[in-house]
This record gives C-alpha cells, structure tokens and sequence, in this order.
C-alpha cells in the first residue's frame, strides 16, 4: 500500500466534509474514511496508546469490522 496516497486520501476526504475536518495523521489506520483526525487509535496497540488521548470512529469501526469479516469469509472458503 502507498503510504503518501493513503495520506492524500485521506486529506482530500478530510477536507470534502462540511465543515472540513483535520485530516487522520495516523499511519497505521488505514482507512481513507477517518474522521479521528490527529487522536486515531485505529490500530494502536494498548502499550503505546497507554497515557495518549486517541479514540477511535464509528466508520473505522464499521470499517474493521468489514474487513474483519470478509478475512473470515476468505479463511472459511479456503479451509
């Protein structure tokens, strides 16, 4: 994955709402949908989050949870 166009993405997404909202800085979320702006969580693991005020979205959430779902999918259809 483009590291440089994830962040793009996720600038131009950032700025198309209304009000235009920070863009998500955090590389390990991977969503272009992000609307945590500089606190995303998404993909932090507890050790490094511990003492740091991040949260978390429901579209990551809903986001993860997809993919999640269809790894499960792809896992199931190869056993």
């Amino acid at each position: 994955m483009d590291l440089e166009q994830l962040k793009r993405d996720k600038e131009t997404f950032a700025l198309s709402q209304s009000p235009p909202i920070a863009p998500c800085t955090n590389q390990r979320c991977m969503f272009r949908g992000c609307t945590c702006g500089e606190k995303c969580g998404c993909n932090i693991p507890p050790e490094e989050a511990e003492g740091k005020e991040l949260q978390g979205c429901d579209p990551c959430a809903e986001f993860k949870a997809k993919k999640a779902a269809e790894k499960a999918q792809a896992e199931a259809g190869l056993a």
